[in-house]
């Protein structure tokens, strides 16, 4: 839908398609076209899932992400599981920002709760900074920003 392209991420609607559909043709099976899904395009999520699956092998409805409450929230629903359980990402992942910053996890936007930096830094001393984070979730006890986080379940490919 241009319309609703145009209001989410501005122009480039066609531009947008057109370089899916090449980079589909170039590398058959390994493109994948993704959506976010929020308040301002639910009703039009199962048209874009359905048009594009006849061209595409993966077709991605992400859940929308506020990061941990910086942005607004614009999630349909809540798809956390009834039980809180320690974050994946604080136990799997290392953000590096362009500064070679490295903040807690990727929802920390603000840089809030930083762990080292890469280019000063041992990787395994900024590895090791955050464990007592992810300790603190097994123990049931989470920081503002995890407390405010829903992405703590999911998990990036």
């Amino acid at each position: 839908d241009p319309a609703l392209y145009k209001t989410l991420r501005g122009d480039g609607f066609e531009e947008a398609t057109a370089f899916a559909r090449m980079l589909h043709g170039l590398f058959p099976g390994n493109v994948c076209v993704q959506a976010v899904r929020m308040n301002e395009n639910e009703e039009q999520l199962e048209r874009f899932y359905r048009e594009w699956k006849k061209e595409m092998d993966t077709v991605i409805v992400q859940k929308y992400d506020s990061f941990a409450g910086f942005l607004p929230d614009r999630k349909v629903t809540d798809l956390s599981p009834l039980t809180r359980f320690p974050c994946w990402h604080n136990k799997r992942e290392m953000t590096v920002l362009i500064d070679g910053s490295v903040p807690l996890c990727r929802e920390d936007l603000a840089k809030e709760h930083l762990l080292g930096n890469v280019f000063s830094d041992p990787i395994e001393k900024i590895w090791k900074n955050g464990e007592a984070t992810y300790l603190s979730h097994i123990a049931g006890e989470y920081t503002r920003l995890c407390q405010g986080c829903d992405e703590y379940y999911t998990f990036n490919f």
